[in-house]
């Protein structure tokens, strides 16, 4: 029985957010290397999707992902049922491989980055779902 979209999408929000249903419990720190400066900014969620399903746009889901060399925060808002997913930590990018450790859950998940002009892409993988989230960079002030 397929069940309606927000159940079974707040887990799953929470995985991309939180990343609560990552692929290790391995939580040493990534390597303290910053992130290559394209990545550094402020960024809109363009859309999401979880494994073969239709990718989540807004307004059904919006978020904002704020990157600095070695930090990230997201937050991510679900319309229905209402409910919002946070998270931070640390990240790192070496090529296209994306590691993350989570501040709030002891979990380092990893998968690959890609950024094009404005756009990032940053696709995660778990035992049990693949997580592709787009991301559009915000323009910098005096741009």
């Amino acid at each position: 029985m397929k069940r309606p979209f927000g159940v079974r999408t707040v887990p799953l929000c929470l995985t991309m957010a939180a990343v609560a249903a990552s692929c290790t419990m391995d939580i040493a720190e990534p390597n303290t290397k910053s992130a290559p400066p394209e990545f550094v900014g402020t960024y809109d969620l363009v859309s999401l999707s979880f494994s073969d399903e239709h990718p989540i746009m807004p307004p059904s889901v919006n978020g904002v992902l704020v990157l600095t060399p070695n930090t990230y925060k997201v937050t991510v808002h679900l319309q229905s049922p209402d409910s919002t997913a946070t998270d931070s930590g640390t990240y790192v990018v070496s090529g296209n491989h994306w590691t993350q450790i989570s501040a709030g859950f002891p979990l380092r998940t990893e998968g690959t980055a890609a950024i094009q002009h404005d756009t990032l892409t940053v696709d995660l993988a778990t035992a049990t779902v693949q997580l592709t989230n787009i991301w559009k960079k915000r323009a910098q002030a005096g741009q």
